[in-house]
């Protein structure tokens, strides 16, 4: 679960990256709760009911936390098994900037290395 769709889009960028895989965001269903609310959360789950484990990687800030810790338990006492994954920076989106600034820095520092490798 998260706050909006483009950390959940941004998490599954992610996970494409770590894994090398460009499939492997389809390896977990994801839902942007539109906030901190939870409240799409009830409708998704009526219509999946073989969904057992609850992830929530809402931001990581004040709000967010104290969001993922009253719905997981929530759902923990609905029988679910729930947890929280927390972003390094504020959000999932923000790590993915991250990310993509440091694969960018360490392509150009190795076209300048090869470059005076040239010379």
């Amino acid at each position: 679960m998260y706050e909006s769709p483009i950390d959940a889009m941004s998490h599954g960028s992610i996970r494409n990256a770590e894994t090398g895989d460009k499939e492997a965001w389809k390896q977990q269903n994801r839902l942007s709760l539109a906030g901190t609310s939870g409240i799409a959360l009830p409708q998704y789950l009526e219509k999946r009911p073989c969904v057992e484990e609850l992830v929530f990687h809402l931001d990581n800030d004040e709000p967010g936390r104290e969001a993922s810790e009253s719905l997981m338990k929530k759902y923990v006492d609905k029988g679910y098994s729930a947890w929280s994954e927390l972003s390094t920076g504020k959000d999932w989106n923000d790590d993915l900037t991250v990310m993509i600034r440091r694969i960018r820095n360490e392509k150009a520092r190795s076209r300048e290395h090869s470059y005076c490798l040239s010379l």
